[in-house]
């Protein structure tokens, strides 16, 4: 019994980038009781980023019925008379599922978050919660190509403090974005070496943007906190 989304988007906060504008959903379920399920309800409340009125079934295991509560912002998908055998004695039998699509509210923010739990019943007893599956609307960094060998960056991964170190060209301008193109940092330089002061930030992996008078470069970096 789990909630499964597509695209899974990356890490654990399910990045997808700003430009998507379709989540597809899967709900599986397993009667692991003693005896055949005679029905099971499927109770989804959907995000408020989510457009209500998009959501579409595109497949399922059983027959079924779909009910929408716009007030509630729920769908209630009825498998009546499904007569589920227990996993006892059928395992294979005992399994079922429903997916569907929904479609994202145009144009959000950078760092929104889009979050969804199903509520699984088995006849009348009380509900399996699943798991709650996560996506974040995150702007990657544009890449002109990765830094090899022309400008340093060490230690990495670090604590907060790093230094760059340009082989030739001055260093202009460093900016630092989190893994969702959020800026964190700016630093105006004119030197070949540059220290970077990020003890202030969270842990986690940031992107290092190097201007110089003729190119623009780019590196990762490890904040271990």
């Amino acid at each position: 019994n789990d909630k499964q989304v597509a695209p899974t988007g990356e890490g654990t906060d399910g990045l997808i980038r700003e430009s998507e504008t379709k989540l597809t959903y899967t709900v599986r379920f397993q009667n692991t009781g003693n005896y055949p399920a005679t029905f099971v309800i499927i109770r989804d409340t959907i995000d408020e980023n989510i457009l209500l009125r998009s959501i579409k079934p595109v497949g399922a295991s059983h027959d079924y019925t779909m009910t929408m509560d716009e007030a509630n912002r729920s769908v209630e998908i009825t498998f009546a008379n499904i007569q589920l055998p227990d996993s006892a004695s059928d395992p294979e039998g005992s399994q079922g599922y429903i997916i569907f699509n929904a479609q994202l509210e145009p144009g959000l923010a950078v760092g929104t978050e889009i979050e969804n739990t199903a509520f699984i019943y088995f006849d009348f007893n009380a509900p399996i919660v699943t798991n709650t599956v996560k996506n974040t609307i995150f702007r990657p960094v544009s890449v002109d190509f990765e830094l090899d060998t022309e400008i340093q960056l060490y230690p990495n991964p670090n604590t907060g403090f790093f230094t760059l170190k340009s082989k030739t060209d001055l260093m202009e301008r460093v900016v630092v974005y989190d893994v969702m193109g959020k800026e964190v940092q700016r630093l105006q330089t004119n030197a070949k070496e540059a220290m970077v002061d990020l003890t202030q930030v969270a842990g986690g992996m940031y992107w290092v943007e190097i201007q110089t008078a003729n190119n623009r470069f780019l590196h990762k970096v490890m904040i271990e906190k």
